[in-house]
């Protein structure tokens, strides 16, 4: 199915953008043909992509590049499970009206980032350098992304190796279960 599109192309070697509908989607074009004659014009892209074999329940990752693209063109993300999309959508609401409640909202913006990851979003956090004491958290909503400033871990790294690291972590699991 076609969908109309006003695109602009400027290709030179090794370099150029694709915009469609004012969005440069180049980053995530690999490959292009344009077909024209008197009456139509239609544009085919390629996007990135990775080989993948896959026999068995798996979580595909999109490349946050082609996602842009898609959702240029009209691609509408697949709720897996609208369980969790509700939860999503309870706990955003929960994050808007606890916004100044710092203490409650973070806790909400790590479950909204669990969450929006489990539903395939893109999700994770960035240095902010104006403010690099204030880490941020993003989520790539089919409407947008959203962020929040979250408080920068304050305890120094003590060194841990990796298999301290998971020592520490069966450690923790069998005392939890020593309690009950």
């Amino acid at each position: 199915m076609a969908i109309q599109k006003h695109v602009a192309l400027q290709l030179s070697p090794g370099k150029g953008s694709v915009l469609v509908d004012g969005v440069d989607i180049g980053p995530a074009v690999t490959d292009l043909v344009l077909r024209a004659d008197a009456r139509n014009r239609a544009l085919e892209l390629q996007l990135v992509t990775h080989d993948v074999t896959v026999d068995g329940v798996t979580s595909v990752a999109i490349p946050q590049e082609t996602r842009a693209a898609l959702l240029t063109l009209g691609w509408t993300p697949p709720v897996l499970d609208h369980a969790d999309a509700d939860e999503l959508c309870r706990v955003l609401q929960l994050i808007t009206e606890h916004d100044t409640d710092y203490e409650i909202r973070y806790l909400l913006v790590f479950k909204a980032l669990d969450l929006a990851l489990g539903l395939g979003y893109a999700a994770g956090f960035a240095p902010d350098p104006a403010e690099p004491d204030w880490p941020v958290a993003y989520i790539e909503l089919p409407t947008g992304q959203v962020s929040w400033h979250m408080p920068k871990h304050t305890v120094e790294f003590d060194g841990h190796s990796t298999g301290g690291k998971y020592r520490r972590v069966r450690e923790f699991i069998a005392s939890q279960r020593g309690l009950r």
